[in-house]
């Protein structure tokens, strides 16, 4: 947590002068200078490079700091340089440089608050950061201990004038201060319009071979009409972009299927479905009503693809469990023909050989559909019904009540009826019996 005293003041003793200079990563020079001192970390993933010079009275020592781009998580790597190094490096600064005091200051046994003071082009100003386990202690916990410490004042964190990257760039502090109140303004305006916007659902459905999921979507846009937006199956619109105009290529028609190949398939999945499912949800706010978007398949889809399952895909993706269930307010998944008819599967099978997997292959791909999606709080698994009409009826049934259409409770009702996933039906009995407890 970053933290804007309102008395910019501070007197300390013992602290480390540093001087933190950015350099400019459009110069090929510096990439080739800063290559072999980052390990493992790619070049191409780096969206910012600093070096830093930290000295109180007994040391002092350089660093190389390494960020990559922006996501949930922004990984960092740093390596230790010599002052020669650092000198050589510092042609490279054209980005900007800060100059401050840190003192460290204990304001509660456990907690350390890193205490900046900003000197040259930033004289005056004062910035307190404190980094806490989220586990054992609230933000809000937190901000009251800075406030006891230091006094009233605004937490910054979130703020990118008092990133240290752009306080570099300023070139006064009234420039920072100008750059604060126009994000503010513009942070509470973004507020208040979504405020004023109706919620929008977000629902990803899928299923193995032969679910009938897209005979379900086509059934339900005519049900529901505007209130329903469709986001198309993207790795099929990926696939579809011709290999000489930039595509990745069919395996077996323009490249040779990798392990690589799969996982940058995936990565380019994961990116076009992100940017289009953010595109039609301002798209669906727009709407004086509630409304829907259903997406065909969502980004989890893609761990049945990949050997090892979702562990592995989590992994090469670079994204968490938790970031991936929150994108979707429910999960539908259609199981597969072969599932829970495989007779009938088989009968259609042979009608079109070519159109479909064999049997055990597509109990295989529906199960690993379902477990990529195991521990969603609203998975609903919905079997093989008698008829296509069924099955849509049943989905129907799902988005208008997600949709808010109906009460709250016949959602719950709906989950209890459909959802196969044992955690998650025990989850809800619980919560039924601590209301009856209550």
């Amino acid at each position: 947590m970053k933290y804007l005293p309102e008395k910019q003041h501070f007197c300390g003793k013992g602290g480390k002068r540093i001087r933190q200079v950015y350099l400019d990563l459009e110069n090929t020079e510096l990439l080739e200078i800063i290559k072999p001192l980052l390990g493992t970390t790619e070049v191409e993933q780096v969206s910012e490079v600093r070096v830093r010079q930290k000295a109180d009275e007994q040391n002092t020592s350089f660093t190389l700091t390494a960020k990559s781009a922006g996501g949930e998580v922004r990984e960092e790597y740093e390596v230790e340089i010599n002052e020669q190094r650092f000198r050589e490096l510092l042609k490279f600064g054209s980005m900007g440089e800060i100059s401050k005091e840190r003192f460290d200051c204990e304001i509660v046994e456990g907690v350390i608050a890193e205490v900046d003071v900003y000197h040259g082009k930033l004289e005056g100003l004062v910035t307190i950061e404190v980094e806490y386990d989220a586990e054992s202690i609230s933000q809000a916990e937190v901000e009251a201990l800075i406030q006891n410490f230091a006094g009233k004042g605004e937490v910054v964190s979130e703020y990118q004038s008092y990133k240290n990257k752009n306080l570099a760039k300023a070139e006064s502090l009234n420039e920072v201060y100008r750059a604060f109140d126009k994000e503010k303004i513009e942070k509470n305006t973004e507020t208040k319009t979504e405020r004023s916007r109706p919620q929008v659902k977000k629902i990803a459905i899928t299923g193995g071979p032969c679910a009938g999921k897209s005979q379900v979507m086509e059934a339900l846009k005519t049900e529901f009409g505007d209130k329903l937006h469709i986001l198309g199956e993207v790795a099929t619109q990926l696939l579809e972009i011709p290999y000489e105009q930039g595509g990745i290529g069919v395996p077996g028609k323009d490249v040779e299927w990798s392990p690589e190949w799969q996982s940058e398939f995936q990565r380019r999945v994961i990116e076009k479905q992100l940017e289009d499912e953010t595109l039609l949800v301002q798209i669906a706010s727009l709407s004086q009503e509630g409304s829907v978007l259903l997406c065909d398949r969502g980004i989890l889809d893609g761990a049945a693809y990949t050997e090892g399952g979702r562990d592995n895909f989590l992994a090469q993706q670079r994204i968490g469990l938790a970031q991936c269930f929150e994108l979707y307010d429910a999960v539908i998944h259609l199981n597969s023909l072969a599932t829970d008819n495989p007779e009938m599967y088989e009968e259609l099978k042979h009608t079109n050989p070519s159109r479909f997997e064999d049997g055990e292959s597509a109990r295989a791909l529906d199960e690993a559909i379902a477990e990529a999606y195991c521990g969603h709080e609203a998975l609903i698994r919905i079997p093989a019904q008698p008829s296509i009409e069924d099955k849509i009826a049943y989905c129907k049934q799902i988005i208008e009540n997600i949709g808010g259409l109906i009460i709250e409770q016949n959602l719950e009702k709906t989950r209890t009826e459909h959802i196969h996933n044992t955690e998650i039906h025990n989850e809800i009995r619980q919560e039924k019996d601590l209301h009856k407890n209550s």
